[in-house]
């Protein structure tokens, strides 16, 4: 990995262990430059795209990568990809004439 411009993790369980585990990695890899959003409020992924937006460029890739269920927040992982996939498509998608 060159470059991450941002993590974000959602509300649940497993957030605690995941961030601290990210703390870690970025504390042994010092030439990782990345922004760690732990504060999502819902609307969850608008807030999480909002958050990471002015830290894209053109051609980054945005990705979910679920380390864990979500289930505080979405009713299967189904909901939480349909979820995503709607709000890139809402915040990246160029406007229709």
């Amino acid at each position: 990995m060159t470059r991450c411009t941002s993590v974000s993790s959602l509300p649940g369980t497993a957030t605690p262990k995941i961030q601290k585990a990210i703390k870690k990695a970025l504390s042994t890899h010092k030439d990782w430059s990345c922004l760690v959003l732990d504060k999502a409020q819902d609307p969850l992924m608008p807030t999480v795209l909002s958050g990471i937006a002015p830290h894209l460029e053109s051609g980054d890739i945005v990705l979910l990568s679920p380390a864990a269920t979500s289930f505080a927040s979405f009713t299967s992982y189904k909901e939480r990809g349909l979820v995503f996939t709607q709000s890139v498509l809402q915040r990246f998608s160029p406007p229709t004439s």
